[in-house]
């Protein structure tokens, strides 16, 4: 290999490092001498000696002063095959109820608090599609990533919020979400669905209460419950 082929490249105050001849398609490191410590006789000789590499003990190679590495060539490399990316969509549209569902989410209240719980969603990586609700419950829809448990997202949500909550409204320190919640799933084609039914939450809620709401919900998905479930 001659000093200035392209294949040569020469590393100059690189840290003390040393490896045996690697596997084809791999770098190796090479044993290179300083232009000034070379004899006379032996300056018309390329930089690069493989050959002596990594024998240190060899009495006509000059000291150690800097590296080389080079490549070898790209017919020699393996054929590696592209690994493929994980791709997961995790639509759920989740429903939690304040505390003892008082009715502390009055208008005006509402509209500042949804533009946080969106900005929640989004710090955790999360995705937050469509957010609603009345005075004593909200609804979600959020894409989770596939890293974070619906448990821990919702977590998140609630814990986050409710600490807003009682900095920005002092009178309501007692403030807090009701412990259980409803994570319901659904496919991309059922998103302007649900987006339409989380806008028309004022409406909708006219005729039915949340605890008959929660029981469609799970009589939707085939789920099982007592009532002791829904207190």
């Amino acid at each position: 290999m001659e000093e200035n082929s392209p294949e040569f490249q020469l590393w100059e105050n690189r840290p003390f490092s040393l490896s045996r001849p690697s596997p084809a398609g791999a770098k190796e490191f090479i044993r290179i001498a300083h232009p000034s410590t070379l004899n006379p006789a032996e300056s018309h000789q390329p930089f690069c000696r493989p050959s002596g590499a990594h024998d240190f003990s060899h009495p006509t190679y000059p000291p150690l002063k800097r590296w080389a590495i080079f490549e070898r060539p790209s017919r020699d490399k393996p054929n590696l095959e592209p690994l493929m990316h994980s791709f997961v969509s995790c639509l759920m549209h989740c429903v939690f109820a304040t505390k003892e569902r008082r009715p502390l989410m009055v208008p005006g209240r509402q509209e500042r608090l949804r533009p946080y719980l969106g900005g929640i969603a989004r710090e955790n990586k999360m995705r937050a599609l469509g957010i609603g609700g009345v005075q004593d419950h909200v609804h979600m829809l959020i894409s989770i990533p596939s890293t974070l448990a619906i448990s821990k997202a919702i977590q998140l949500i609630k814990g986050n919020s409710s600490k807003w909550v009682h900095d920005t409204f002092p009178q309501y320190r007692d403030f807090g979400w009701q412990e259980g919640y409803g994570a319901f799933s659904l496919g991309i084609s059922g998103v302007d669905e649900t987006l339409k039914y989380i806008a028309n939450q004022p409406e909708h809620h006219r005729k039915l209460t949340f605890r008959d709401e929660v029981i469609q919900f799970l009589k939707k998905h085939g789920m099982e419950y007592d009532d002791e479930m829904l207190e």
